[in-house]
């Protein structure tokens, strides 16, 4: 008997304007934060500057900087759509970090779900949205490869 271990996660580095954000996934939810990188001695932050090993490499709250969110929007949703049709897990959720993005969440999970509603079945939760992984039948939906990620 052979088993066979899915992998259930990933974490990807997407660079926009000359800035690093890592995007991961742990098997069941997401995490998106900028890449520290060092100025001198000390690394940018939601706080500011900050003297080296007081903060992670790796921010995971709020971004607090000027950036394109169109652009890395765009960008997460490629990642996202994109994985999430290799790894097929059974259930993944997507929900803002504050109330004040509850809603451009629920939309951005809108346009996920447009590209795998033939593998996942959408539920709305206060803050965001879970993804069910319910494979439809080949006689109910459309079995053509993963269209194409333009806007």
């Amino acid at each position: 008997m052979e088993v066979v271990i899915k992998n259930t996660g990933f974490s990807k580095t997407l660079t926009i304007d000359g800035i690093d954000y890592n995007l991961s996934f742990n098997g069941s939810s997401f995490h998106l934060g900028f890449i520290n990188r060092a100025y001198g001695n000390r690394y940018l932050s939601k706080s500011g500057l900050v003297w080296f090993g007081e903060d992670p490499e790796h921010i995971y709250h709020e971004i607090n900087q000027s950036i394109n969110v169109f652009k890395l929007s765009k960008l997460v949703l490629k990642n996202i759509v994109t994985e999430m049709a290799k790894l097929q897990p059974e259930e993944f959720v997507i929900e803002a970090n504050s109330p004040r993005k509850t809603k451009i969440y629920r939309r951005f999970c809108n346009q996920i779900y447009k590209y795998l509603n033939h593998l996942y079945d959408l539920e709305f939760t206060n803050r965001g949205a879970v993804f069910k992984f319910n494979k439809k039948p080949k006689s109910i939906r459309c079995n053509l490869p993963l269209a194409a990620l333009t806007h």
